[in-house]
Formats: structure tokens, C-alpha cells, sequence
């Protein structure tokens, strides 16, 4: 059985006429309309709400599962001119999602809205129980669904500093504490809001799940219709249902706003009748990117999930574009790794700057456990280590495993800007020529110098020193596009750990899926071929493995087509397969070559030594030969 999903399209002529008509698309339940009325601030404020009126009596469908999506973004409306929208949306039958991005809704206004909302709750219980004959039945509570489950509100001034702010903090409170009410989720995004709001949310949550009285619970009797429904929601599902919050791009909320809410989750969390009834973890999703956090604030938050005791405490978190560092990375990986279950199941660290080797290697080490399964770390500044750790972690998991390392300076090659013309063009391919001369060049200055140095003219005709000579090769390589040579390629790394771990391991009988994603992150073609070598690999034991390689501008394309696993370019992955496992064969043998002379030398070093340490035996010496000795001296 197919779903119809009717979407409504609005087109406002700038006189105000309302001619819209419906397009039937085939999606899966529960169906919704969508009245997009977003930039339209050309119209006057009566003929928007008269509009909005007239399309929501119009719907002819009339189920508590239909949503009602209505956009007004960047419409210009005022604190009034919301309430009446409101007003207008509780006449449908089902769900609300309600986007006011970037009007001129103050904290006043929108304080003034969330107490719409709970009086409107307060009154559909009131007919509720007029319609049941004025008395509730015992082991019975009514419930409505909450009219609006979703609330964006972000990018309006609703700070501290705006007027109302005081009132909107309590207004938040009564709103979060209210499970019936609450939306699902909560958007404040770019708001101007500080710590104040975030200890009005904790308040909330802690008042909605911990106190014994608080209506979000519900005392279900097991022998009384358990699992019965009430307005298209069961008991069960209105015991406590997890918020999705995004504050984003507010600055001033910080590590003071992220201790308020991680007070709030370990409060919850400590409370052993609320976990017990707690089915859902605590947030959907928490989104504080850009809100100015440290690593002060990470530890405040792993403290509190280190009291989540197989339990789910957050489904999503976006802690990415803060100023995180090293130690708040292995802080999270430490927390995550000791957990007795998942506590986070997707981790955003992306835009953190101050993230290097050190925590990509703590991260690894949940990632190895099997707790971690979603990561993004793009855009940090995690190397040739931290991969080699994340290639290792990856091979021991089991189930599917997304990891993002997009951004990340783990190839060789130096970033190139955009205005260069794109991959064919002069500056791109003189780069490519410059940084191929560089390796011939290179090779032609030692053959030089050994043969000067034979006939005992190394200085003399003026060939540089060993020092200024590296000096030299190193700008040669900046020319080309190359990093240092002290730089390691990050994907050889990750790749060459990978492929140790399996051959450590041998084949492996789980199911394994692996996401990786390394956009624009300077690969060379020695990259590509190491990858092509851990993609054989990933499929000799039966891995799932998919590579996103797009925007490393040397790559040509059908070597880009060939990672992704094309087939029409599988003879060219195995080539370039072939060609980094020969080199990592000559490496290797190179390498025991090295070290079995460098045993040998420091054998035959602790041989001299020990020779040379040995006393003198002087009973073997003729006193003869020692006194005709010594009188050679007379």
C-alpha cells in the first residue's frame, strides 16, 4: 500500500492573492501539508495571517497525524502578528511545525506565545473532561498530542540584553517542564541568548523528568489499559519523550551555559526512580556549534555522562566551530570508551582547530570499543598519527561506522586556493610539473654531490651544505605544492595501520560497514594508491568500505571513480593496489634490512667494548720480556 503525502505550494502575487494548488508525492506516513510563506515581507501583515487562515480552513484532511508545516522566515513579523498565527494554526487537526526564523519577534513576544501554547493545552483538557461527563475515570489521564512539534525561533533578539528576556526565561521553564506541551524540537539559533536561558532550560528538564509530582510522568498501572491510546499517543510513549535543542551561534552561553546543562543531565541521571522510567534518552539532539565552548565545559558535560549507566543520554551532539582542544577530545574519548553502553551516538567535533593527533588518538579508543559509531572530525588539524589510530580502531568493529576526517592536513600536498583555476588550468599544471622536477632535481643533486665529494670537490666549486641543502629541497617542495618532508602522508598511515590490523587479525566473519569521508585534504596519488590497497583489502574480508574523495584537486577523476568502487574501474584499483603494496613490501624489507645491520653493529660494538673493558691477565706476562722492556727505557 502506497502513502500519499499532499504538499501545498504557496505563490503570493505582491497585490496579496492567494492561488496556490497541491502536488501529490508518494512518501511514507504520516502525510503533512507544507505552507511555505517565507520571504514575503513586500505584504502587508493583515493579508499574510488572512492568508494563512484561509489555507488551513481550506484542508480538508482531518487526522491527528496530519502536520501542518508552516515556514514565515524573514517575513518581518511582529510579537503580534505570531500570536495570531498561532491562534489561527491550533484549528488543525494535527502536529504544528512552526519556523520564524528572522522576524522581529522580541523576548516579550515570544514569551507571550509559549503562554498561548500552555493556555491553549490547559483548555483542550478542560473540554476533554466536559466531553467525558466532567470527571476523569480512575487509572486514566488524558493527554493531547502537543499541537506544536517544532518550534524555530532562532535569529531574533531574545538575549539578555533585550527587553522581556526575564519573562521569556520563566516562560521557557513552565515550557520545557511541560512533556504534553513541549515541542519535539526547539531551535534558538543566533538568538543573542547567554547562560541565563540555559539554566532555565536545565530547570525545565530537571523539573520534567525528576520531580515525583510532575505531570510528565504518568503512574500507568499495568492492569489497566497500559498501553492504551489517548489522542493517537500511548502512556508509555508520554512518560518522557527526548528533546532536540539547538542553540547555535550563540557566543555568550559557553562553558557557564554548558555546566547548566550538564547539572541538569547528571541531576537526572543520579535519580534512580527517573531512570527507571526513563525510555528515550534525554536530548534527540543537542546542537551548542559556535557557542564559544573550552575544554572547562567539555569536562563539566563528561563528568555528567559518566553517571549514564547503560543508558542513551544524547542521541546527536554538535559540539563543532568552538575552541575545544586536545585534552576536551580525550576527555569525551575516555568518558565514551568507559561507558558501560553507547552514551552518545553520533559525536560532531568538526571545526575545532585545537584538535590535533593526541585527541584523534583518544577518539580512536572509543571508536575501538564499539561506543562510538558516528564521528566528524572535519576540518581540525589531526595528522599522520591520529589517522594511523583511527585506520587501527576501524578494523576491530563490528556493525556500521561513519567517520569524517574532512579537512584535516593528513595528505602532502599544501592547500591550494580557489583562485587558481581549477585542475587544468596553467597554475595547477605548473604546480604539478614543479613538484614532479622537485623529485628529479632532487635525485640529480645527489648523484652531484657524490661525485664531487669523490674527487674531494665538494665545497670547493661552492655545492652546498647538507643544512642549507634541505633548506633548498624544502622551498623547492613549498614551490610545488609539497609540505615538508618531515610531514607524513596521514592516509598512508591510516591506510598501512588498516591493513596491519587485518593481517594481524586474519579474516573477519562480522559484518562490518565503514563510511569514510576525506574531502579536500591535500591527497597526493601515493594516497590514492594506499586507499586503493585498503579498499582490496575491505573486500577480500568482506567490509563494506566507501570513500568520499571529492575535492582533492590532483586526483583525476577515474582514479576518484576507481576509490569509489566503480566497476568499470575496478583493473585500475587493482593496479594501484598492486603498486602500494610493492612499496610497502620494499619498505618493509628495507626497514628489517636496517635493522637486522643495526643489530649486528651494536653487536659487534658491545663485543669491542666489552674487549676492551677486559683486564689484563698478568700472570702470562714474562717478566724477562717485561724487565727488557722496561730497560729499554734506561
Amino acid at each position: 500500500m502506497q502513502f500519499v503525502r499532499p504538499l501545498v505550494f504557496i505563490c503570493l502575487s505582491p497585490v496579496g492573492a492567494s492561488a496556490f494548488y497541491y502536488k501529490t508525492e508518494q512518501f511514507a506516513p504520516p502525510s503533512s501539508t507544507q505552507i511555505d510563506l517565507s520571504y514575503t515581507s513586500h505584504l502587508r501583515e493583515n493579508v499574510l495571517i488572512e492568508t494563512i487562515h484561509k489555507l488551513i480552513q481550506d484542508q480538508s484532511v482531518d487526522e491527528s497525524s496530519h502536520i501542518v508545516e508552516i515556514d514565515v522566515s524573514s517575513s518581518s513579523l511582529r510579537d503580534n502578528n505570531l500570536t495570531n498565527l498561532m491562534d489561527d494554526a491550533t484549528m488543525a487537526a494535527g502536529p504544528i511545525h512552526l519556523v520564524a526564523r528572522c522576524n522581529r519577534l522580541t523576548a516579550q513576544g515570544v514569551s507571550q506565545l509559549i503562554d498561548q501554547i500552555l493556555t491553549q493545552s490547559a483548555r483542550s483538557k478542560r473540554s476533554k473532561n466536559d466531553d467525558d461527563g466532567g470527571a476523569e475515570r480512575p487509572n486514566r489521564i488524558h493527554r493531547r498530542r502537543q499541537k506544536v512539534d517544532v518550534l524555530d525561533i532562532g535569529w531574533n533578539r531574545l538575549g539578555h540584553d533585550a527587553p522581556g528576556s526575564q519573562a521569556f526565561c520563566q516562560a521557557l521553564e513552565l515550557l520545557i517542564r511541560n512533556v504534553e506541551v513541549c515541542p519535539k524540537v526547539l531551535r534558538l539559533d543566533r538568538s543573542g541568548i547567554g547562560p541565563s536561558v540555559c539554566r532555565a532550560i536545565a530547570k525545565g528538564l530537571m523539573h520534567r523528568v525528576s520531580s515525583p509530582n510532575n505531570d510528565s510522568f504518568c503512574d500507568i498501572n499495568p492492569k489497566h489499559d497500559t498501553e492504551e491510546s489517548l489522542d493517537g499517543v500511548t502512556k508509555t510513549e508520554l512518560q518522557f519523550q527526548p528533546l532536540s535543542l539547538s542553540l547555535s551561534g550563540n557566543s555568550k552561553v559557553g562553558d557557564a551555559g554548558l555546566s547548566a546543562l550538564a547539572a541538569a543531565i547528571r541531576t537526572i541521571l543520579v535519580t534512580k526512580d527517573t531512570v527507571n522510567k526513563m525510555q528515550y534518552p534525554i536530548f534527540q539532539r543537542l546542537d551548542l556549534c559556535g557557542c564559544s565552548l573550552k575544554d572547562i565545559g567539555v569536562d563539566a558535560f563528561a563528568m555528567a555522562m559518566e553517571k549514564a549507566n547503560n543508558r542513551l543520554c544524547v542521541e546527536e551532539l554538535d559540539f563543532g566551530a568552538n575552541a575545544i582542544s586536545d585534552n576536551g577530545a580525550v576527555t569525551l574519548g575516555r568518558v565514551i570508551a568507559q561507558s558501560s553502553c553507547p552514551c552518545i551516538g553520533k559525536l560532531i567535533l568538526s571545526g575545532n582547530g585545537k584538535i590535533g593527533d593526541r585527541g584523534a588518538i583518544g577518539l580512536a579508543e572509543a571508536i575501538s570499543t564499539g561506543k562510538l559509531r558516528y564521528l566528524e572530525l572535519r576540518s581540525c588539524h589531526v595528522q599522520a598519527d591520529g589517522a594511523a589510530a583511527i585506520g587501527k580502531a576501524m578494523c576491530v568493529n563490528s556493525g556500521r561506522l561513519e567517520i569524517d576526517l574532512s579537512g584535516n592536513p593528513i595528505g602532502i600536498l599544501l592547500g591550494k586556493s580557489k583562485k587558481d583555476g581549477g585542475k587544468y588550468s596553467a597554475g595547477r599544471l605548473k604546480s604539478h610539473a614543479s613538484a614532479t622536477a622537485v623529485s628529479y632535481m632532487s635525485q640529480g643533486m645527489g648523484f652531484l654531490k657524490k661525485g664531487f665529494k669523490e674527487v674531494g670537490m665538494d665545497t670547493a666549486l661552492g655545492v652546498v651544505s647538507g643544512e642549507s641543502d634541505d633548506e633548498e629541497e624544502d622551498a623547492m617542495r613549498v614551490a610545488g605544492g609539497l609540505a615538508s618532508p618531515t610531514w607524513r602522508c596521514g592516509a598512508k598511515a591510516l591506510a598501512n595501520a588498516f591493513l596491519d590490523e587485518l593481517d594481524k587479525h586474519g579474516h573477519t566473519t562480522r559484518e562490518l560497514s565503514i563510511q569514510l569521508g576525506l574531502r579536500h585534504c591535500s591527497l597526493d596519488h601515493g594516497a590514492a594508491d594506499a586507499l586503493a590497497a585498503m579498499m582490496i583489502a575491505a573486500r577480500e574480508h568482506d567490509i563494506d568500505l566507501k570513500l568520499d574523495l571529492c575535492m582533492n584537486m590532483i586526483l583525476e577523476d577515474d582514479m576518484i571513480a576507481a576509490l569509489e568502487g566503480r566497476q568499470e574501474h575496478n583493473d585500475q584499483l587493482v593496479e594501484m593496489a598492486e603498486r602500494h603494496m610493492d612499496a610497502r613490501d620494499a619498505m618493509r624489507g628495507a626497514a628489517a634490512k636496517a635493522e637486522a645491520a643495526g643489530q649486528s653493529r651494536e653487536t659487534d660494538t658491545v663485543e669491542f667494548d666489552a674487549s676492551w673493558d677486559m683486564p689484563i691477565n698478568l700472570d702470562i706476562v714474562n717478566d724477562a720480556e717485561w724487565d727488557s722492556g722496561a730497560g729499554a727505557y734506561n
